[in-house]
């Protein structure tokens, strides 16, 4: 439901119910907007559903509309309006998730990319997305990363490959707004749970995963609960491997 360009039966009757509200409510659309800290133009978009509203607007908008509830009960619908089927469960696990791990071999982890990454990164796909399917994956995947602004925060054990760091997606301004962004986060996460550690194969040092390209992430929800395969043997040999957050920084 999130790939596609059409306008879903979901997000119109999200759409519909936040402009019942707002009109309940009293408020003009410029009115809404200014209570909500959006622009206008933004409040009609999603009244119309050409763009689909973000867990905190639906939040905001039921508290601001006085709605009872029943706009903050949008949010999983329009979940299934921003992620593929196979991704959803994921998102939504992410949220509550006490520690994210991955080892990537292709692109900056989702929850490190700027937003000039995430928007090179949907624009260099073939086939081509239209603007408006871009404006909502760049938008889902930007909603994400506020997990880690989230109190208490997850503990984050990234291992990015080298090669990542000389892909030029975007150019090379994009790519150095990324670094720095990368760079950013190493400090951030920079304490006894966390780490994003970057392996030096480059000099000689041998590939503890030598099948090839692959991408593998986990989510741990607290006590033994989690979401896809834990593979602790492989990572554990690949975060040994790789080079820590002061000398990644490097």
């Amino acid at each position: 439901m999130g790939t596609s360009g059409e306008t879903t039966r979901g997000r119109r009757l999200v759409g519909e119910l936040i402009r019942i509200h707002r009109v309940r409510a009293g408020l003009t659309q410029k009115e809404a907007a200014e209570q909500l800290l959006i622009s206008e133009s933004l409040t009609g978009a999603v009244e119309r559903a050409e763009r689909i509203p973000s867990r905190d607007l639906l939040i905001d908008a039921d508290r601001v509309f006085g709605a009872g509830g029943a706009l903050k009960a949008c949010c999983e619908l329009v979940d299934e309006e921003k992620y593929p089927p196979k991704f959803l469960d994921w998102a939504k696990l992410e949220r509550n998730a006490r520690v994210i791990s991955a080892y990537e071999t292709m692109l900056v982890p989702g929850l490190l990319q700027t937003e000039a990454y995430v928007h090179a990164l949907y624009r260099s796909r073939v086939p081509a997305y239209t603007e408006d399917e871009i404006a909502r994956h760049v938008g889902a995947r930007l909603e994400r990363q506020t997990v880690l602004s989230r109190t208490p925060p997850p503990r984050i054990g990234y291992v990015i490959e080298e090669s990542v760091l000389d892909r030029t997606l975007g150019g090379p301004e994009v790519l150095k707004e990324q670094l720095r962004h990368v760079l950013d986060c190493v400090e951030r996460f920079n304490h006894p749970w966390s780490c994003v550690g970057i392996p030096g194969f480059s000099r000689g040092e041998t590939h503890p995963w030598p099948g090839g390209a692959q991408r593998r992430s986990s989510l741990r929800l607290g006590g033994d609960g989690q979401m896809g395969r834990f593979w602790p043997s492989m990572y554990c040999r690949i975060t040994v491997s790789g080079a820590p957050p002061q000398e990644a920084a490097k």
